[in-house]
């Protein structure tokens, strides 16, 4: 039989450092753990501001009658213009969520078809089809890092009215029709 006197303290040892290596592993992911989520909430509060000022142009573009008019401005070398300039989101104070400044401009970029779904035009100030590209950067309201770009097309339609009455058109049992 092997004489095994004083194996404790060894063994000991090296499970105790075992243990601190663990340990130091766990407080080092511990540490980065806040930062990951300040990204995160950084990157969401961008997100928001950006669809609060494609929000903000959708309004301005519904309630203004000539589109041409916002596309003053524009040259082939820059064809967007800014529609809303930077503006804060959320309450007053110290409550507010981040900034946003929104730009727009005419369908004339050969990528834009694939975003409006119609060829581009020609002009970079005047609208013949009633389509324009709304872009928002959005920015958090902390240390102004974190910033996020929405791009969308907006159509203007002009509602027309059905052929025939909308509840002649509704299927099921329950669409009755009484004169």
């Amino acid at each position: 039989m092997l004489n095994q006197r004083g194996m404790a303290l060894p063994l000991t040892l090296m499970i105790v450092m075992a243990l601190m290596s663990l340990t130091m592993a766990l407080m080092t992911y511990a540490a980065f753990e806040p930062v990951i989520a300040r990204n995160l909430t950084d990157n969401t509060q961008a997100r928001f501001a950006a669809e609060a000022g494609i929000e903000r142009a959708f309004d301005t573009l519904r309630t203004t009658g000539n589109w041409d008019a916002l596309l003053t401005g524009a040259t082939a070398g820059n064809p967007a213009v800014v529609l809303l300039p930077s503006q804060q989101i959320g309450g007053g104070g110290a409550a507010r969520n981040g900034t946003f400044i929104v730009t727009v401009r005419n369908d004339t970029l050969p990528g834009d078809a694939a975003i409006t779904g119609v060829a581009p035009e020609g002009s970079v100030t005047d609208d013949q089809n009633g389509v324009l590209i709304v872009r928002a950067t959005g920015t958090e309201k902390n240390a102004g890092t974190a910033q996020k770009v929405l791009e969308a097309a907006i159509r203007r339609v002009t509602p027309t009215p059905l052929p025939y009455p909308g509840a002649l058109t509704f299927p099921g049992n329950e669409a009755e029709v009484r004169f």
